[in-house]
């Protein structure tokens, strides 16, 4: 096996950060996953890169990739990502940033540095694809297109771009019943199927995309293969989980509430004056991260003033929670 990669340290600049290339594969058998990364300013990459927001998922769960000939381990989502990026047109740029490799997790001052910066880095990127998971959707084009047009689900191999920002249909009414309308009963389950598929995301629970949503200029919500319109799935929801107020009962109402409540913050939040500190970590406190200094440090780019918390991975749990209580007073 090759030597393990290490990552070499970022200049004292406080504008550099890493990004990532995927290199396409040597031959249609190979299997392996090869990567490199560079240094950039993000005064001068300006926004000519794209940016991943995920679940992290299982630390038991890896995969083998390449990084400049030199070996590493990823989790698989984030490996299930990529490899979807080299294999389709997924992405505008051929620049990637994901936290996961573009920082050095095992280096507390340099993470402390870059989450600073995640404001920037997300704000910055041409789009912010939002990765729902490796999902393998069951219905063919024919069926979505029939029941929906164009609107619900597009193959990356036909799709250069998703239109409209999602953000400009959340506010549509909901109860358009368009899924009771399905004559065939064999494509109405199957889309029903696909839909909770994607509402059982993890994603939609975790705490970092909720910022990463915000702070975008153009997202892009991702499946498997496939782009989806959330004006869709939104305006479907009441139908494939319908509350108890329409006598019927269902097992995914929570998950239903989850997709809702996270998109909702997201276009409000994106839509008017940043918060105060309190405010944010209180509304997002029931959201999952895998270290809990992040439900601070991971909303920071829609706190006021945000970018003037010290960020500081060497600190305790307690103690950046009563920095946090500080400023929130300030």
């Amino acid at each position: 096996m090759s030597q393990a990669y290490q990552w070499l340290p970022l200049t004292q600049a406080k504008s550099t950060i890493r990004l990532l290339n995927i290199l396409p594969r040597r031959s249609d058998i190979d299997y392996v996953l090869r990567l490199s990364l560079f240094a950039a300013d993000l005064g001068e990459v300006g926004c000519n890169y794209d940016a991943v927001s995920y679940s992290w998922g299982s630390a038991e769960d890896t995969r083998l990739v390449l990084i400049d000939g030199r070996h590493t381990w990823v989790r698989k989502n984030l490996w299930a990502f990529l490899i979807h990026c080299r294999d389709t047109p997924l992405r505008h740029h051929p620049n990637l940033w994901a936290d996961a490799l573009c920082i050095d997790q095992d280096n507390d001052d340099e993470k402390s540095i870059q989450v600073q910066l995640m404001r920037r880095i997300y704000s910055s990127a041409y789009q912010v694809i939002a990765w729902l998971g490796d999902w393998s959707l069951q219905t063919a084009l024919p069926g979505y297109i029939a029941a929906y047009g164009a609107e619900w689900s597009m193959g990356l191999d036909e799709c250069k771009a998703i239109g409209r920002s999602p953000w400009d249909y959340i506010d549509v009414p909901h109860g358009t019943n368009r899924l009771a309308a399905i004559e065939d009963d064999s494509i109405r389950e199957i889309i029903e199927a696909d839909m909770r598929k994607l509402c059982r995301s993890v994603y939609w629970s975790r705490l970092w995309p909720v910022q990463e949503l915000v702070l975008a200029q153009k997202p892009v919500f991702v499946a498997g293969t496939h782009l989806i319109s959330v004006y869709v799935l939104l305006k479907n929801l009441p139908d494939i989980f319908p509350t108890p107020k329409s006598g019927h009962h269902t097992d995914f109402l929570d998950v239903d509430h989850a997709v809702l409540r996270s998109l909702k913050t997201c276009w409000e939040w994106g839509t008017s004056e940043q918060r105060s500190m309190i405010a944010v970590v209180s509304e997002l406190a029931d959201h999952e991260c895998c270290d809990l200094r992040d439900h601070v440090y991971g909303l920071l780019g829609v706190v006021e003033n945000g970018h003037n918390f010290d960020v500081d991975y060497g600190k305790d749990v307690e103690e950046v929670y009563l920095n946090a209580l500080d400023f929130s007073r300030v």
